[in-house]
């Protein structure tokens, strides 16, 4: 079969027609053509992902507009075979460039689970005893088949985090045991409190400043948790050396404070967006909630809560308690809860709440 424009059946075996291709945008318009004929065609463009040659080829493809979108039909070729996990750099352009993306084809690759795909050829017709003699299961292995479902989760992070959350019962009882623990973070960030902008919207998130850290912290008490003063009232709020047993825990598992959060108190520390200015009774502090930033930004950045590791006893996870450490800082035991921006006003801290500054936090 020969299409119109002179594109034929062969053309996917020659790398050097790529440049061809290249030259003549109308040539893109042709193979599309082509592939609602004859799904070969896909198929065999699909062959050459992550080669140099085609690379530019699939992402012209890809980027044109005309409905139906090629995308889906053409994604579904290449997430079954080994180059959609080792071309991940591709995968990525593919996202970027292509006129309209959908999440279908990588939700499908997430489906099977056991590492196999269904027997092929007359075989899968017979009872499953006829398999047996003659050797062959009624599924053929897959042997790459969980490293492609790893890079289909993180695509459908970029794309659709919504669909994930279908998948998440069945993915956290998958063979693969890197997929589980995948499954298992998910499904704890899942229960946490999450903005969502519309699609093509944005929602403006930002770290919390020290002030409005301590105020969300106490929420309106003024005992050393918002629990109490004593050890024993820590242990209902948060997480840390005397009750973690040496290991981070889900969000939710204590008791929230009066405003409704959670571990303010423990379990991993948390980022402000202050920088570190040794006593917060220091002059030029900002007195209206505002976060305290130097002009040259600083060396080390405030950390406020406490956390689960290491020797962090009760008296590091006091409302009032503050840290510091590089912004560089990667540690299991560190974290941060966003803020959403609502109005720039001063923070009103309600009637008969005193706000006390001493040289160990604001208390």
């Amino acid at each position: 079969m020969t299409p119109p424009g002179g594109v034929d059946e062969g053309c996917f075996h020659d790398a050097a027609h790529a440049e061809t291709l290249l030259r003549d945008c109308g040539a893109a318009w042709e193979i599309r053509k082509v592939s609602f004929d004859d799904p070969r065609t896909l198929r065999d463009l699909a062959s050459h992902f992550g080669e140099s040659w085609w690379q530019e080829v699939i992402l012209l493809l890809l980027a044109l507009e005309e409905e139906p979108s090629i995308f889906t039909p053409f994604i579904r070729e290449v997430v079954r075979l080994p180059a959609f996990a080792a071309s991940r750099d591709l995968v990525e352009r593919c996202l970027d460039d292509a006129a309209r993306t959908s999440p279908q084809a990588f939700v499908e690759l997430l489906r099977p689970a056991a590492g196999t795909t269904a027997a092929s050829g007359w075989r899968r017709f017979l009872p499953p005893a006829f398999q047996k003699l003659l050797g062959r299961p009624l599924v053929e292995p897959d042997p790459d088949l969980w490293e492609r479902q790893l890079v289909a989760l993180r695509v459908l992070e970029r794309l659709d985090e919504r669909a994930l959350e279908t998948l998440l019962p069945q993915l956290a009882a998958h063979p693969s045991p890197d997929i589980r623990r995948w499954a298992a973070e998910r499904g704890v960030r899942s229960r946490q409190d999450v903005v969502y902008a519309e699609r093509g919207g944005y929602e403006l998130v930002r770290l919390p400043s020290e002030a409005e850290w301590e105020y969300a912290c106490r929420a309106g008490t003024t005992t050393r948790y918002h629990t109490g003063d004593t050890e024993e009232d820590l242990g209902r709020a948060g997480w840390y050396q005397g009750n973690s047993g040496g290991k981070l825990h889900p969000v939710g598992e204590m008791e929230s404070n009066g405003f409704g959060l959670y571990d303010m108190h423990g379990n991993v520390w948390e980022w402000v967006e202050d920088d570190w200015n040794g006593s917060y009774a220091a002059a030029g502090r900002p007195d209206d909630g505002r976060p305290w930033i130097d002009a040259l930004r600083g060396s080390y950045r405030v950390m406020r809560g406490g956390g689960w590791r290491g020797r962090v006893a009760a008296a590091f996870c006091r409302s009032a308690r503050r840290s510091l450490s590089a912004p560089g800082l990667r540690s299991p035991g560190v974290g941060f809860r966003l803020s959403r921006s609502v109005a720039l006003e001063p923070l009103d801290f309600g009637p008969g709440f005193w706000l006390l500054v001493s040289d160990s936090g604001i208390w």
